[in-house]
């Protein structure tokens, strides 16, 4: 049993999924969790727990013992349990590695865009910065490989004193020494990862519980169904009863003689966190995102939303400077459309273009902060495609395999920045 110290109550947990956007940077996940009496749901509550607590066997769905959990909703919820923290943490790390996995589903190589020392006045490369790295970053990395620093010093080739130096702050980080990690480990070089972010996929000739049980296979029993009137349909799935996973469709009915109708068509969302949550039913499943999206094309499935989101994890992406470029008109797109909202404190966003197609940056880590959450991307760029243009992508994914190069392809064709504003009849030239 589980128990709430702020009402004292005692609850059965249901695991539901984690919502943090990297586990590989903490040992204390988020998670989300169902609390119940007697059977019946009585809240869904975001929980941070020891790492310890998860492994690839829990699944969605599965009681989760929590011991006590501390906190309140404005500070946030924490379980505490003493024998999580003294048990091995070797399933938690499998766990993360397979969803680190199967989250990014392609790497954006930056390098040659840090080492280019020819500014182009017509290219987003303007705004990205080379990173710099700091001792506490070192480690981070060193931590995410599971090497001890004699381990990690003797496969870059360099002395234990001198990393222990490094990751102190006591010694400079020279190009000699990130040349060498880069060397022992190319995969360092990505500084950018892909993600989807939003998927919204409907089959014609289904229903809700057939979209649950055969194309999400997810326990209907995680599902609370009640009506809606939401995107002209009538009745609503909805995973732990919130609207982070949930399938619509249309409720049945009866005709004139007394025959039950079941009129077929439905819709399956996944938000932002759903994109997470729905990870580990992927993971349980042995399927990566292409290998879901091939099942959903099996029943017939079109995409009406698909968000990819590019992660800057590493603050490349200069906020102020994009903003300021913005407002001044220092930009070209085949669509002029843009707005700007937030500020410095809370995090900038900027919208450019309009649906189907819209390209949006901001500062994912300063979005997550208000929200009271914690996530390892700095800056985030979104690239929202919708019916056409969503299917034109997967279908690109599906022939050429090319996720990664096409969706910066698009990028850089929609959007570009420049050094002076760019004057109505010059951009009468260029718009076609």
């Amino acid at each position: 049993m589980t128990v709430l110290a702020e009402t004292n109550q005692f609850y059965s947990a249901t695991f539901l999924g984690t919502t943090q956007h990297s586990l590989a940077y903490t040992n204390t996940p988020l998670i989300k969790v169902g609390l119940s009496l007697h059977g019946e749901l009585q809240a869904v509550k975001i929980i941070k727990v020891n790492g310890n607590q998860l492994s690839n066997n829990l699944k969605l769905g599965d009681f989760i013992e929590l011991g006590t959990i501390k906190g309140d909703e404005l500070n946030g919820y924490t379980a505490i349990s003493i024998d999580a923290i003294q048990a091995d943490d070797n399933n938690y790390r499998k766990l993360f590695t397979g969803l680190e996995s199967l989250k990014n589903v392609g790497k954006y190589q930056l390098l040659k865009l840090v080492k280019n020392d020819e500014k182009e006045d017509n290219a987003m490369e303007d705004f990205i910065k080379a990173p710099k790295l700091q001792g506490s970053h070192i480690k981070t990395i060193r931590n995410m490989l599971n090497l001890k620093q004699t381990e990690f010093a003797e496969k870059i080739g360099v002395s234990g004193s001198l990393l222990s130096y490094i990751e102190i702050g006591s010694k400079p980080i020279t190009d000699e020494f990130v040349e060498k990690m880069y060397t022992a480990f190319p995969d360092l070089k990505n500084a950018l990862d892909l993600q989807f972010d939003w998927v919204n996929i409907t089959f014609s000739d289904m229903t809700g519980e057939q979209v649950i049980n055969d194309v999400m296979r997810l326990k209907p029993e995680l599902f609370l169904e009640r009506s809606t009137t939401q995107n002209f349909y009538t009745r609503e799935f909805a995973f732990a009863g919130e609207k982070n996973i949930y399938v619509q469709d249309f409720e049945p009915t009866t005709d004139e003689h007394g025959q039950d109708e079941q009129k077929t068509g439905t819709t399956m969302y996944l938000t932002g966190q759903g994109t997470r949550l729905f990870e580990k039913a992927l993971l349980e499943q042995g399927l990566t995102w292409e290998k879901f999206f091939v099942r959903a094309k099996r029943f017939k499935g079109t995409f009406s939303r698909l968000d990819i989101a590019i992660n800057d994890n590493w603050g490349l992406l200069d906020m102020d400077e994009i903003i300021e470029a913005t407002r001044k008109h220092q930009f070209w797109g085949k669509s002029r459309s843009f707005a700007i909202h937030g500020n410095s404190e809370a995090g900038w966003t900027a919208n450019f273009g309009k649906s189907p197609f819209v390209i949006r940056i901001y500062d994912k880590q300063k979005e997550q902060e208000q929200k009271g959450l914690e996530t390892s991307v700095k800056n985030r760029v979104e690239l929202e495609l919708r019916s056409e243009r969503a299917e034109q992508v997967i279908s690109e994914w599906f022939e050429n395999d090319n996720l990664v190069e096409y969706t910066a392809s698009i990028l850089y064709t929609y959007l570009w920045f420049v050094n002076e504003p760019i004057d109505e009849e010059e951009l009468k030239v260029l718009v076609y």
